[in-house]
């Protein structure tokens, strides 16, 4: 879907996904109206590139995720499963990983606002025991806007980007991973390592991660953090799962930024289990126990406990109706969460309960997703009252050659303003064979209602409604691939107001992107 969307931004992936909302200005990233700045420590939203917990986004995006085997969003607090910072939700990136076949890729592209982009990947085993990963990309493009007064996109991109992993299997039963990456952007840099052992025990599996990650921003100074797991948990295919483990992350800022969000160290442990309590029900419950020191110039320190249970009944083997309730903690003293100052010991809770259905119908070529879901914060901000929201994703695989989708989320009033009142995506694609070419066409419409770009209150000066129509043409020989693309055809630029610190005034304000045309020529071997 990334590569047939010719999805290359976060902010493409928010378009498309419901719940999920990234500000024009790049700068806060919420699901569900629930999220934090980027540049803060830590966000009520937590970004893991391969498991390392990263905490800003900014700068994942550099190489248009051209080695990213998929990018999972999980919705409402997924702090039992991935911690403190994931009391809105997560944004989980997975790069490919060394296969066992020689894979390469090349790709160079060229389109409007002098942009230019050259990637290369090669990845397979050394040995029987030995793989690899390497991939790197160089990309420009000018600014879309030279204006100094406006808050609009007016960096120029410059991004190298450079990853490798090499993973070696020591038995049949034992593999570590050793993994690196390296982003230099016009407006910082983001650094990450980790190493991963896995070992095999009968029916149970041993699993340490050590994890390290640095960001630096042009003007706003630099973040650290260092993260060591280990879990235990069951083999794929047990009827009874359950993972139980222990984290300690450790975490230094050095921002200038207001109010400055200090250094933070946090030790949790977990335990969460899955199992069926009847033919067609099943039951998923996790609890975490978490300590947490946090705050600049007053350190101060909080317990608490975050909870996850979710029912599961299914029935014709396609159908799938769910139930969750999910507690999560923002810590004490998080910038943009906490309702009160940062140095306080106040930690602010969010309470989501969900009904959702999952199912797909006429052989599979219907799948639909529904979800209606509640939230109820507790000393947290933006949103100080409940919020209710619906959540719809449908694709049809009409004919052989013709598949239409759609996605739609809706949230109730003002509240939280981090969230588009409403979001709707479309696409419909048709594909068919000319010549010696595999040909595919995708045409795509992108709509949301006006989002207050900010985390504070926007005073009613959200931004105008956004639509955007973009296209995509394919043709394929063999290994090669030829794209030609136009995103946002009618070249339409929505304006968002920044709020002010008055009632009602505006400060700033920032344009969407232009009109983008583009050649795309993929060599791809497998």
């Amino acid at each position: 879907r990334l590569e047939a969307a010719g999805i290359r931004q976060l902010t493409e992936v928010a378009a498309r996904t419901p719940g999920l909302s990234l500000s024009p200005t790049q700068s806060t990233l919420a699901v569900r109206g629930f999220g934090g700045r980027a540049g803060t420590l830590t966000s009520g939203v937590g970004v893991f590139a391969d498991g390392v917990y990263v905490g800003d986004w900014r700068f994942l995006d550099a190489a248009g995720f051209f080695d990213t085997e998929r990018i999972e969003v999980l919705r409402g607090p997924q702090s039992v499963a991935l911690g403190p910072g994931t009391v809105g939700g997560a944004v989980l990136l997975h790069s490919a990983p060394p296969p066992m076949t020689w894979q390469s890729k090349v790709v160079a592209e060229a389109g409007s606002d002098q942009l230019w982009n050259l990637q290369g990947m090669i990845r397979g085993p050394i040995t029987d025991q030995f793989a690899m990963s390497v991939a790197g990309s160089t990309l420009h493009r000018s600014a879309w806007n030279d204006d100094p007064h406006n808050a609009g996109d007016r960096i120029a991109r410059d991004d190298q980007y450079l990853r490798a992993a090499f993973t070696y299997h020591w038995t049949n039963l034992w593999y570590s991973q050793v993994q690196a990456m390296d982003i230099d952007r016009e407006d910082g840099a983001l650094r990450t390592a980790l190493l991963l052992n896995e070992v095999a025990l009968g029916e149970l599996r041993l699993k340490y991660l050590a994890s390290w990650a640095e960001r630096e921003w042009v003007n706003d100074g630099e973040t650290r953090n260092a993260g060591h797991e280990v879990s235990l948990y069951s083999a794929p295919g047990a009827p009874v799962s359950f993972n139980l483990g222990l984290l300690y992350r450790d975490e230094e800022s050095r921002l200038r930024v207001e109010p400055p969000s200090g250094d933070s160290d946090t030790l949790s442990a977990w335990l969460s289990a899955a199992a069926p309590v009847a033919e067609r029900l099943s039951i998923t419950a996790g609890l975490r126990y978490s300590e947490q020191n946090a705050g600049h110039g007053v350190q101060v320190s909080e317990h608490f406990r975050d909870g996850d249970l979710t029912a599961s009944y299914r029935w014709q083997h396609s159908q799938q109706l769910y139930l969750r309730l999910a507690v999560g903690h923002a810590g004490p003293g998080v910038p943009g969460l906490s309702a009160n100052t940062a140095n306080t010991a106040n930690t602010g809770k969010l309470t989501t309960t969900e009904i959702g259905h999952k199912g797909n119908f006429l052989d599979g070529r219907i799948q639909t997703l529904l979800a209606v879901y509640r939230n109820r914060p507790d000393d947290l901000a933006p949103a100080a009252d409940t919020s209710y929201g619906l959540e719809w994703e449908a694709s049809w695989q009409l004919l052989e050659d013709w598949q239409i989708g759609t996605s739609w989320a809706w949230a109730d009033s003002d509240r939280p303003p981090l969230q588009p009142q409403q979001q709707l995506s479309a696409f419909a694609r048709t594909d068919w064979r000319w010549g010696w070419a595999d040909m595919a066409l995708r045409l795509d419409y992108l709509y949301q209602s006006g989002v207050c770009p900010d985390q504070q209150p926007c005073h009613g000066a959200r931004g105008e409604s956004a639509r955007q129509w973009d296209a995509r043409l394919y043709a394929r020989y063999r290994e090669w691939t030829l794209g030609i693309y136009a995103d946002n055809l009618a070249d339409t630029r929505t304006w968002y107001s920044l709020p002010g610190h008055g009632a009602g005034t505006a400060t700033a304000g920032e344009l969407t992107a232009p009109r983008q045309l583009g050649l795309r020529i993929t060599y791809q071997l497998r």
